[in-house]
């Protein structure tokens, strides 16, 4: 453990916030976990240590990082393969332990590691995704998923049709249309991130903890 930090607020259950591996957690506890935590750091709640867990409230939010990769893409009626895709951070909401809110985002660090607090976030630049970093699912669903479950949430994203929808200024080079940019992108081996386009929405990874993600 790299950091704990208890809160007390009148009227509320006391908060832990813990820094371990790298990860942020925060969870309210009772006054009787809290005092068994004091005789024994083990009976904190649990802290989930994840390779690609960036931050998490330990409750129904969790920001992971994806580092960059390849996929094959079906846009519109267009198969393209090996398209590179950047780093990615992908924040998932859940209820009762399933997805109901997904934000992307892109990213120019390659790793984890080198990921900080104001690191900038970037649009997708992909269909189907606006500034907030919102996706339009059209036909598809991730209710199905777990609030831990950021592969399969992403396999439906990236195996679904791209069509003409939020196309526009996601790409420097095309910004009238982002999918002309993967076309030409097709079997390269990175993605060129001074190409991306800048969130409005959620300038750095710390507001996006502040605002959408740890609460």
């Amino acid at each position: 453990m790299e950091k704990m930090v208890i809160t007390f607020v009148d009227g509320k259950l006391p908060t832990v916030e813990v820094v371990s591996k790298g990860v942020h957690a925060r969870k309210a506890v009772s006054i009787a976990a809290l005092l068994g935590a004091m005789i024994n750091e083990a009976s904190l709640p649990p802290i989930w240590v994840e390779d690609n867990l960036v931050a998490t409230n330990g409750f129904d939010q969790n920001i992971f990082f994806v580092p960059p990769h390849r996929r094959d893409l079906l846009i519109d009626d267009l198969y393209i393969n090996a398209v590179p895709i950047p780093g990615l951070i992908v924040a998932l909401k859940s209820a009762s332990n399933k997805v109901v809110n997904v934000l992307l985002f892109t990213v120019t660090e390659n790793r984890k590691e080198d990921l900080k607090i104001s690191s900038s976030l970037y649009k997708m630049p992909f269909p189907n995704t606006d500034d907030s970093g919102a996706v339009c699912w059209g036909d598809s669903s991730v209710s199905q998923y777990s609030g831990m479950d950021w592969q399969s949430v992403l396999t439906e994203f990236f195996g679904s049709r791209f069509n003409g929808d939020l196309i526009k200024k996601a790409s420097k080079a095309h910004p009238d249309d982002s999918r002309e940019m993967l076309i030409e992108l097709t079997g390269k081996q990175e993605y060129p991130v001074n190409d991306l386009v800048a969130s409005a929405s959620f300038t750095s990874l710390s507001e996006l903890l502040e605002r959408g993600g740890i609460r």
